[in-house]
């Protein structure tokens, strides 16, 4: 796949890429945002103002006609807001670059934020926060964010709290959304079926000259979050579906740490936990059936690092044989590491799904678009292929060694009944105190 990257004399970072596999062409937007530049006093802030960019602009005033347009097309356009960022979007037939451009290009520098607009849109984000407040594992969640961070300063809030969403005024989200889409804090990028030269060409035409905002964000403002070393908590509540448990690791930082060493965090959370064929799922679900799922997460944060994270729901009554059984393989994998074998599978595996996923533009725009966010830089598919391919078993075991360590874990439990809280605590006392990794 073609791609360029070059940056604009506004500081706009633009990537091209093209691939003539789709009829149709995305335009989208990403900026530093969100929690990771907000504070307690503006919380929820980055989230409303990606509704408003979206909700008119000067050269789309009309914009519920406009949706009309899009849709007869066979297009459409979207945001969202993340912790570290937000992002703008639409899709198109490759016929109608120039509109795209054109949209995304005004929604970054001309939204006008109509006062009915305003209103509907402040309605919709607090029904969206009360959606998320009476959601399943909502309460859980929050414990967990609140334990796992150090004095229970987690990240804030995508969508902020009810309060401040009423009371936040019109010039304050202008002022933000100036601040946040200043062009020396966006990354442009435009994939699809067409021409990388005539396409930064384009973009020129409608971004280059977007001046920019009058303060540039540092990455001094960036918030910092630190995570609490070796902790054990447990909750009861009745009113939980399930016993859900995590054991909590910090990994690695995206920009501290080589991309082959995030490539090797990654094969260790599928074959500990996420793969059909993984260590505890053959152990926890194939063998005893504990469980119907366990799996592994891993992020990889732009300051700190980042969390390899083993997740599992059950029934109370089954997490201490889960809970014994996962600490039996986490001491195993330490002292003895993954096998020639097992990394080989891994290897394969994540190379063969890599090479599986581009089923759509949004795809494809979502593997560009973070390494280039963060380093100016298109990391390819193939790069990434090479990458795990030069990944021997003794480097796989070193990184193991030094994700996996018993002193900065966090085991994080939530049960419904409180005899069961006390008898998980205890065991879990117990059997970190006598780890040996």
């Amino acid at each position: 796949m073609e791609n360029k990257v070059i940056t604009f004399k506004n500081g706009l970072t633009v990537v091209v890429a093209k691939t003539s596999v789709f009829k149709a062409v995305r335009v989208e937007i990403e900026a530093k945002a969100g929690p990771l530049l907000e504070t307690k006093a503006n919380s929820g802030i980055s989230h409303f103002v990606e509704h408003m960019a979206l909700s008119g602009s000067k050269q789309f005033p009309n914009i519920d006609k406009f949706d009309e347009e899009i849709e007869i097309l066979g297009g459409g356009y979207n945001g969202s807001t993340d912790n570290e960022s937000i992002n703008l979007k639409i899709a198109l037939p490759d016929n109608q670059l120039d509109l795209g451009l054109r949209f995304i290009s005004s929604a970054m520098s001309e939204a006008t934020f109509p006062e009915n607009k305003l209103k509907t849109e402040r309605e919709a984000i607090l029904d969206e926060i009360h959606g998320y407040e009476n959601r399943r594992y909502k309460k859980f969640n929050e414990f967990w964010k609140r334990e796992r961070y150090l004095n229970g300063e987690a990240p804030l809030k995508i969508m902020g709290t009810k309060s401040y969403i009423r009371s936040v005024s019109r010039k304050a989200l202008i002022d933000w959304y100036k601040y946040i889409l200043s062009p020396d804090n966006v990354t442009l990028s435009i994939v699809g079926n067409i021409n990388i030269d005539k396409a930064i060409v384009e973009a020129k035409k409608y971004f280059g000259n977007i001046p920019m905002y009058k303060k540039q964000i540092t990455r001094d403002e960036w918030a910092q979050y630190k995570y609490s070393n070796q902790k054990i908590v447990t909750r009861a509540d009745k009113t939980d579906g399930e016993a859900v448990g995590i054991i909590s690791f910090p990994s690695l930082s995206l920009i501290n740490d080589s991309y082959k060493s995030r490539q090797a965090a990654v094969i260790l959370g599928n074959m500990f936990a996420n793969y059909r064929s993984s260590i505890l799922f053959n152990k926890l679900r194939k063998e005893r059936g504990l469980l119907y799922s366990v799996g592994a997460s891993t992020s990889f944060e732009p300051q700190t690092k980042g969390l390899l994270d083993i997740i599992f729901t059950t029934s109370d009554d089954k997490m201490l044989e889960v809970y014994q059984i996962i600490f039996n393989e986490l001491e195993n994998i330490v002292s003895k590491g993954l096998t020639k074998e097992q990394l080989n599978i891994g290897i394969q595996a994540i190379n063969n799904s890599l090479k599986m996923g581009y089923m759509s533009l949004s795809d494809i725009q979502s593997w560009i678009m973070p390494s280039v966010f963060w380093f100016k830089k298109v990391r390819t598919v193939d790069e990434a292929i090479k990458s795990r391919k030069s990944i021997d078993i003794d480097y796989m075991n070193k990184c193991i060694k030094e994700i996996i360590q018993s002193k900065q874990m966090a085991i994080v439990s939530g049960v419904k009944d409180q005899k069961t809280k006390r008898e998980l605590h205890k065991l879990l006392e117990e059997r970190v105190s006598k780890l040996n990794f």
